[in-house]
């Protein structure tokens, strides 16, 4: 929280923080957070209220920061990772992502590289299972 808290100050000060909030009657129903880099707005989180989910507010929200965004001058709208139904409903397509993770050669570097491989067969294995 403290890192999200102190992020979105230093993206603020710099221009980079994006936050569409729609509003029904005065009363925030659903929000998309963005930040914008250079010509391009990445997508970080959205909510909205359930309260008013009947009426697609979130979808609208979305349709709205996208709009904004490319009012805006921005080239790109990307929703990064995931492949949330949602998301194809405005990007017909999706882009392959790889992650490249780098450990120091030391003994707590390749302890870390073995957790993690851990892990990630361990989740993999539960998958299978459930």
């Amino acid at each position: 929280m403290a890192f999200h808290e102190e992020f979105s100050r230093l993206a603020l000060d710099e221009g980079w923080l994006r936050l569409w909030v729609l509003n029904l009657d005065s009363i925030p129903a659903a929000f998309v957070y963005c930040l914008r880099y250079r010509n391009v707005v990445y997508f970080y989180q959205s909510a909205f209220d359930e309260l008013y989910a009947r009426h697609s507010v979130g979808l609208v929200a979305m349709g709205l920061a996208i709009r904004g965004a490319f009012e805006e001058g921005a080239a790109e709208f990307d929703f990064l990772h995931g492949a949330e139904p949602y998301k194809f409903l405005w990007a017909p397509e999706s882009r392959e992502l790889l992650r490249l993770s780098l450990y120091p050669p030391t003994v707590r570097g390749t302890a870390c590289r073995r957790f993690v491989a851990f892990r990630r067969t361990a989740g993999q294995m539960a998958r299978l299972v459930l």
